[in-house]
């Protein structure tokens, strides 16, 4: 089943869908440093890797994806010559080889390899504000280049609440695991203790200390009201589509 286009769909409305070919230099290029092509990569053993969202009722919404969940914690992976296993290409050579090493580091460690068939990898156009030269700059599909203030960064914007939903579909869909019942009670203990402890700490402002517990039990709230998504099959290897070049 293909991502639903609403989930993945750039949110800066300047950016592309990531191709390995050549395109045209874009006219409206936005002054920000080029980066690298990238992949996410998910190791479902670690125990800091889950995290409980909640995703609020809304406007294009659908009444199946509200609620709190355990979702899956992500981590970019850039394809960039001598980091982390990734090689020079060497005239000719197939550009996957750039990446293999890599990721055959990341599959021993027990990660898991989206591909970018899934659509979270989006470009744009840019210019290099130090040396003017034009550039690509990879972006999270949620994620929009703004320009700064003059002299200052583009400002990064992110769609927290697509982004949560696009992971819900993943968990459903089988492309991730669901989370080993013993790391989320690990998870559920550790919040359990925040309250408690930020109670007996000595504060000057005892309004403020006040706050800081509440915070505590809320997320102790929200952690036990949490849930696993359910999915419709086990996790299939075929789910898991075969890597495209992207360079």
């Amino acid at each position: 089943m293909p991502v639903p286009p609403d989930l993945i769909h750039a949110a800066d409305t300047a950016a592309r869908p990531a191709r390995p070919e050549t395109l045209e230099r874009a006219t409206d290029a936005l002054f920000a440093a080029p980066n690298s092509p990238f992949f996410f990569v998910f190791y479902p053993k670690h125990r800091g890797n889950w995290k409980v969202e909640t995703i609020q009722a809304g406007q294009g919404i659908p009444d199946e994806d509200v609620g709190t969940w355990w979702l899956p914690v992500l981590q970019q992976e850039p394809v960039q010559p001598g980091v982390n296993g990734n090689h020079t290409l060497v005239s000719g050579a197939n550009p996957e080889h750039q990446y293999d090493t890599a990721h055959v580091r990341i599959k021993r460690r027990g990660g898991i390899i989206l591909s970018h068939d899934l659509g979270y990898m989006k470009e744009r156009e840019v210019t290099h504000p130090r040396t003017k030269l034009p550039g690509v700059a990879y972006l999270e599909a949620w994620s929009e280049l703004r320009p700064g203030l003059p002299d200052q960064r583009p400002k990064l914007v992110f769609d927290r609440t697509r982004y949560n939903r696009w992971l819900l579909w993943l968990m459903r869909e089988g492309y991730l695991p669901a989370p080993d019942a013993m790391l989320l009670d690990v998870q559920r203990g550790r919040v359990a203790k925040r309250a408690p402890r930020r109670a007996t700490v000595a504060h000057p402002d005892p309004a403020l200390k006040a706050t800081y517990v509440q915070e505590a039990r809320d997320k102790e709230a929200q952690v036990a009201a949490a849930v696993v998504p359910e999915q419709a099959d086990p996790v299939p290897a075929k789910k898991r589509p075969a890597y495209k070049r992207v360079n």
